[in-house]
């Protein structure tokens, strides 16, 4: 027992550390609901976010990534979505954004997820709209692309402009994986982990001709996109943890958060 004490106490010290300091807007972990059922966010933006379906069934609650009794996490079913559909299709979570939110030049996303089996089509992990004369469009969005061998890929669109990832590892089915994006005045650099191996890069950064995040959106979503028409599909598979920053992290920082992510311990 005295041998582990120190060790606890340690991993302990780098959560506060991390989060102490420079909270995140966002922090949704699902192992928690309100008197309403909804999640509590526990980043600085606050509010709730909102299980939210049409015509197909609300994400379900499920096991975590770490596999701890009280360690929860959204399921999502998916579907295809079609520019020739007339009636949109959704099933994820929201979260309501302030008005009045800064550009950002610099922020950083973590997430735990799991996908289904080289599905054709691009799955929404996590996007950001806004509501312009009456049409919706996404100011930022980030989907998992199988390319043409069906290997899977990253796609982020931020203000319009598209990028995808080179190819990365990944097992299908029930395999948790982390990955984590940060933008820095234009530059994107996404790094990627599944349990049992250290974060690494992939490829080397994308360079943005767009500098920040200035369409800010009125609601963030996991699971879908918030345009009704865009040929994309809601995620299939498990999403958790999921942090966004205002701020750039370091390697070290995302260390420390897929470290966490192993553990029975709240981000």
């Amino acid at each position: 027992m005295m041998t582990r004490f120190p060790l606890i106490l340690l991993a302990l010290i780098s959560v506060s550390v991390l989060h102490a300091a420079d909270r995140p807007l966002v922090a949704l972990n699902f192992n928690e609901t309100t008197e309403e059922g909804h999640f509590p966010n526990k980043g600085t933006l606050g509010g709730e976010g909102k299980l939210d379906a049409l015509k197909l069934p609300k994400p379900e609650i499920v096991p975590g990534v770490t596999g701890e009794r009280n360690d929860r996490a959204l399921e999502l079913a998916g579907e295809q979505m079609s520019t020739q559909t007339q009636y949109p299709k959704h099933s994820r979570v929201t979260l309501e954004v302030p008005e009045d939110l800064k550009p950002m030049s610099h922020w950083s996303l973590s997430m735990w997820f799991t996908a289904a089996e080289r599905e054709q089509w691009q799955h929404v992990l996590f996007g950001w709209g806004v509501q312009a004369k009456g049409r919706p469009s996404s100011g930022m969005i980030v989907t998992l692309n199988p390319d043409a061998k069906g290997q899977p890929q990253f796609r982020v669109d931020v203000e319009g402009e598209s990028f995808y990832s080179a190819p990365f590892e990944k097992s299908y089915g029930d395999a948790w994986m982390f990955v984590a994006m940060v933008f820095k005045e234009g530059e994107l650099t996404i790094y990627t982990a599944d349990r049992d191996k250290d974060i690494k890069p992939l490829y080397r950064p994308k360079q943005f001709e767009t500098k920040a995040f200035t369409n800010i959106p009125a609601a963030l979503y996991l699971g879908s996109a918030d345009a009704p028409y865009s040929n994309l599909a809601n995620q299939k598979g498990k999403i958790d943890n999921v942090l966004f920053y205002d701020r750039a992290l370091t390697q070290e920082d995302i260390s420390k958060l897929h470290q966490i992510g192993r553990r029975p311990l709240l981000p």
